[in-house]
């Protein structure tokens, strides 16, 4: 087994170069070709925003650009990560919550679009946000990927 290298992918796990097969079944399971995690992490994130009034004007400027300096770490791609946000408090943000499918190969645009998410601190319905999550966020129409760890944050 070889993976490019060129693209900056080694097998997983290292140093796994062949396997025999014994006739209905491989010795060892082959490997996979993965790239480095971070910042290639093949992974569909969702990232849940808490607006409520107890984190405040301040902390939510700080929460926003917390979160945008994660994403500069990250490789946003179709090949790696895919990420999510939304806010939640009384109710669930839709109008301004970014799907994994709205920016699949657009780190800036991402990072640009967090940053426009407004704060509106009333309320915290934090089981409805998560229902909100699994439901809406993380439903293959909205971009998420089958063959891809779910996360949320």
């Amino acid at each position: 087994f070889e993976c490019d290298a060129a693209d900056g992918y080694t097998l997983h796990p290292p140093n796994t170069t062949s396997s025999t097969c014994n006739g209905t079944s491989w010795v060892q399971p082959p490997p996979c070709c993965t790239r480095q995690c971070p910042p290639f992490a093949k992974v569909d994130a969702i990232v849940v925003l808490d607006s409520s009034s107890s984190i405040g004007r301040i902390n939510w400027g700080i929460l926003i650009r917390f979160v945008q300096g994660i994403i500069r770490g990250v490789e946003i791609r179709d090949d790696s990560t895919r990420i999510g946000v939304f806010r939640y408090n009384r109710q669930v943000d839709t109008a301004t919550q970014i799907l994994l499918s709205d920016y699949p190969n657009d780190r800036n645009g991402l990072i640009r679009a967090i940053g426009q998410i407004p704060y509106n601190g009333n309320g915290t319905w934090t089981g409805q946000a998560l229902q909100h999550a699994s439901d809406v966020m993380l439903a293959p129409g909205n971009g998420n990927r089958p063959d891809v760890p779910d996360i949320v944050f």
